[in-house]
Order: structure tokens, then C-alpha cells, then sequence
């Protein structure tokens, strides 16, 4: 059966943006790519989401990370132009899934559309999975979804607007970096070891592997987006977020949702960054069962 290697997707070890590849055990059948769009305060999904990858490595599918490169003033436009590097690199048109504001970046990327005539058609992603995502659909929602951070974390938008850094706000940043911001936003449980890196580490160093600048244009650009927002014919989305999510709650998951004409399915006991312990088997088995979903019923561009 087909296995995918590194040395099988040539293209892909010349992206810069291209990450760690997780691919399934021999003898497991290979049911489609997924590529790994990051959020604010991550980089490089390849890293932040492995423990998910391998996961999903066990159930057929082949995770490729995303390195993104990013500041302050990095545009939409420049991060969906890396994940479109990486993306058509690929053999076939792999699965986006992206996490909080990647969530938004994915639903952004879906509603591009190469020309009839492009040879970019073929390998175009159409399909994806919205966790825990940033909401770009309506902005009277996008609205409420930043007034209520700075409920939340008055200290973090705060230092986000004044530095231009919205990594400050998940406890990264250049300075004054916060373990304690990183658990009251992103976490549920108060635990001092974190799996979801693929291997058992301390809190601390997890929360050392948040970046220290990150994009404060997208999300202000963001803003602009939700006014034009139009949910693309042709592509497939399924959401999943948490009913304990601070940062993204259950209500901007149900406007997502509505947006692009899916329920969106709410899971229990994990926070924002999906990595409290019991992520195995909470959420790893809905982003199965949307990738199952997604591979039976494929969209077409149109």
C-alpha cells in the first residue's frame, strides 16, 4: 500500500515553509494529506501540533507541518502565499486544518479560487477543519469576539495594542512573557506536564516554545475581511471547538458554523490550545470523524 515519504514529494523538501512530515505506519493505508495551519503565538505546526499528527498518522492520514514566518506587520496576503507554497507542493490537494487565527487564515485560503485555466487547480485545497477558530464570517461577531478578550485578558490586549503583538496576549512576546496568561487563556486543567508536542515535557517548556513576535496586522486586517466575507461554493469545512474555550468560545464557533452551513461540534474538558490532558481522546476522534467526512465527500471547485 502507499506510504508517502519525503523522498516521494520532491517538491515539498524545497518549500521553506514546508515543516516536519508525519506520515502512517507501514501497512496503513494513506487516506489524504493534512496540512497544518498555526494561530497566534506558533510558528511551526510540524512542532506544536506533532502529538495530533501522530495521532492521526495511526488513523491513515499524513500531517504536514507548517513553517510560517511572521511579525508584527506581516500581512494575510503573505501568510496565505506560504501556505499555498506548501500546499501545492503536495501530491494531491491536502486537508487545511487550522487553529485559531489559522482557522480564520484557512477559511480566507478556501475562498480563493486559482482560474479555470491555472495549473495551481488541480492541487487547490477545498477542504478544511476549523479548530478553535478565530470568526471572520460576520463582523458584528469579530467585534464581540475581541470585546470579550479584553474581558478576559485586559492585560494581554492591553500590551497587544500598545507593543503591536498579539503574542503577548497567549503569554509570549518579547518580554514580560507569562506562564500564568498562557494557562488562564489557553488551559482548563492546571497541569504541570504537556503530550500534545508528541512527548511529555514541563509546562514551562511548552510555554517556551511560544514565539515572541507575531501578526498584529492580520488581525486588524481581519476586521476589514469579515465586512466582504462570503463563504466559497465548492468547499467543504467542518468546525470543532471547545465549550470551555476562552479565547474562542462556543458562540463564535456557532456563527462560523453558520456561515459556512455546518454544525459545529463542541467538545468538553480542553481550553483554547486544545492540549489539556485527555486531548487523545476528546478531540483527536472528532478530527477523525471530519476527515473521514471530508475524504468520503470531496469538494468540487466551482
Amino acid at each position: 500500500k502507499y506510504r508517502p515519504t519525503m523522498s516521494a514529494i520532491p517538491r515539498l523538501s524545497s518549500s521553506p515553509h514546508a515543516g516536519a512530515v508525519i506520515t502512517p505506519p507501514a501497512g496503513k493505508a494513506h487516506k489524504g494529506y493534512v496540512l497544518w495551519v498555526p494561530g497566534v503565538g506558533i510558528n511551526d505546526t510540524g512542532v506544536a501540533f506533532r502529538g495530533y499528527a501522530e495521532a492521526l498518522a495511526q488513523c491513515g492520514y499524513t500531517s504536514v507541518g507548517l513553517r510560517v514566518r511572521k511579525g508584527p506587520c506581516t500581512s494575510p496576503s503573505v501568510l496565505l502565499a506560504q501556505i499555498e507554497s506548501v500546499a501545492l507542493s503536495l501530491p494531491e490537494p491536502p486537508i487545511l486544518i487550522g487553529h485559531s487565527f489559522g482557522g480564520a487564515l484557512v477559511q480566507l485560503m478556501l475562498c480563493r479560487r486559482p482560474a479555470a485555466s491555472s495549473a495551481k487547480l488541480e492541487h487547490w485545497p477545498t477542504r478544511g477543519i476549523l479548530l478553535a477558530s478565530a470568526p471572520v464570517a460576520s463582523p458584528g461577531v469579530y467585534v464581540l469576539y475581541l470585546l470579550r478578550l479584553l474581558c478576559v485578558a485586559p492585560l494581554g490586549l492591553i500590551m497587544t495594542v500598545l507593543f503591536f503583538n498579539p503574542a503577548f496576549l497567549v503569554g509570549g512576546g518579547w518580554f514580560c512573557r507569562s506562564e500564568s496568561r498562557l494557562r488562564s487563556l489557553g488551559f482548563v486543567t492546571a497541569q504541570d506536564v504537556v503530550t500534545v508536542r508528541g512527548r511529555a515535557e514541563p509546562f514551562g517548556a511548552y510555554h517556551a516554545g511560544f514565539v515572541r513576535g507575531d501578526s498584529m496586522l492580520m488581525v486588524v486586517i481581519f476586521l476589514f475581511h469579515t465586512c466582504v466575507f462570503k463563504a466559497a461554493r465548492g468547499a467543504e469545512v467542518r468546525v470543532i471547538g471547545t465549550m470551555e474555550d476562552k479565547i474562542a468560545p462556543p458562540f463564535t464557533q456557532r456563527a462560523i458554523g453558520r456561515a459556512w452551513g455546518v454544525e459545529p461540534q463542541l467538545v468538553r474538558g480542553v481550553g483554547h490550545f486544545l492540549a489539556d490532558e485527555g486531548w487523545e481522546t476528546s478531540v483527536v476522534p472528532e478530527i477523525e470523524r471530519a476527515l473521514d467526512e471530508l475524504v468520503a465527500a470531496p469538494a468540487a471547485m466551482s
